[in-house]
């Protein structure tokens, strides 16, 4: 218990059985930490241990809706897999509030919640974190700070470019609405300045950051004539399709988001929730295990890339894919 930093344990106590498996050379073996922890899990009172999934609000008819969904069924699946229960908070339902949940949690005996994406892009979660392994999903909840995952966007937009580029089209578009960037910190514009630079100078074209109106995109498109256009957030397929027209010769479209294109067939990269969720709850699992609570010293960001999703709305390739940061194939959607 000691040598896993068990908080039951005075800190001298764990320093000094510290000290002496050093000096007797000992080290733990992953295999039997394994098995103990498991035989603890059926220790417990209902024979399961529960971790927590902390969600916005999802029930709101909006695309928000979906990707909570699609986060929670994962979630639990995983958990399942892991020998773990997963009960669901929704904030700000039913007067559950940020000190009730906090409550609720102490009382239930819950050690390890995962936090789903704020409503906020830098929100904070006012919840004393000290006896809770926690890990949070995407940027937006930066109190108290925890371990996170995210989805690689510097990576996914240089896979889009790259694809775009390996197709013929030489002049491409961003567009994509500010809080899109701002939850993504600001990582695709930066990826898309990356690639940008490379390009002749002619054919580098500023980014359209902004709200999905028509007039404003329309005086971007004309002023800045792309061949191709990349979007994230808002549907811009739309907008576009109906002002101007879209045309895989003339104008290719990927997107880069969560959302559905049904009915479409549409080249993108789509955000895999499902696969993100899955990976939160692997490193909740693992700081559950070696008694990680609180806030880290050095909290962690892992980024996970998504997979290249082939559709009709651009030309077929002309030459290999070219880009030094990734190797991902093609996928099917989750």
């Amino acid at each position: 218990m000691a040598m896993r930093d068990d908080p039951s344990i005075p800190d001298s106590t764990r320093n000094r059985v510290k000290a002496i498996a050093e000096e007797l050379g000992y080290r733990r073996n992953a295999r039997v930490s394994e098995l103990m922890s498991l035989l603890k899990q059926q220790s417990l009172r209902d024979g399961q241990e529960t971790l927590a999934f902390v969600v916005p609000v999802k029930r709101d008819g909006s695309g928000l809706e979906k990707y909570i969904n699609t986060s929670i069924a994962h979630a639990k699946k995983r958990a399942e897999e892991r020998g773990y229960g997963l009960e669901i908070f929704e904030m700000d339902e039913r007067g559950i509030t940020p000190q009730r949940l906090e409550k609720i949690i102490e009382a239930r005996g819950i050690r390890a919640a995962l936090f789903g994406p704020h409503r906020e892009v830098t929100g904070a979660v006012p919840i004393n974190s000290s006896k809770l392994a926690t890990v949070a999903i995407g940027y937006s909840v930066v109190e108290p700070p925890m371990n996170r995952v995210v989805i690689d966007h510097y990576r996914n937009i240089h896979l889009a470019m790259a694809q775009l580029l390996a197709r013929g089209y030489e002049r491409i578009g961003l567009l994509l609405n500010p809080e899109s960037d701002a939850r993504a910190r600001d990582l695709i514009t930066a990826g898309f300045w990356d690639v940008g630079r490379r390009l002749p100078k002619s054919n580098r074209i500023k980014p359209y950051v902004g709200p999905a109106e028509a007039k404003a995109v329309s005086r971007w498109r004309n002023r800045k004539k792309p061949d191709a256009v990349i979007c994230c957030g808002a549907n811009w397929h739309q907008l576009l399709s109906d002002n101007g027209g879209l045309d895989p010769e003339t104008m290719g479209y990927v997107y880069i988001d969560h959302c559905d294109r049904e009915g479409l067939s549409v080249a993108g990269i789509p955000y895999m929730n499902g696969m993100l969720t899955e990976v939160a709850i692997d490193q909740l699992v693992a700081a559950l295990q070696i008694n990680e609570f609180g806030v880290p010293e050095h909290p962690r960001t892992t980024a996970v890339p998504c997979a290249w999703h082939e559709g009709d709305s651009i030309r077929p390739l002309v030459s290999k894919i070219k880009d030094p940061l990734f190797l991902v194939p093609t996928a099917e959607e989750e």
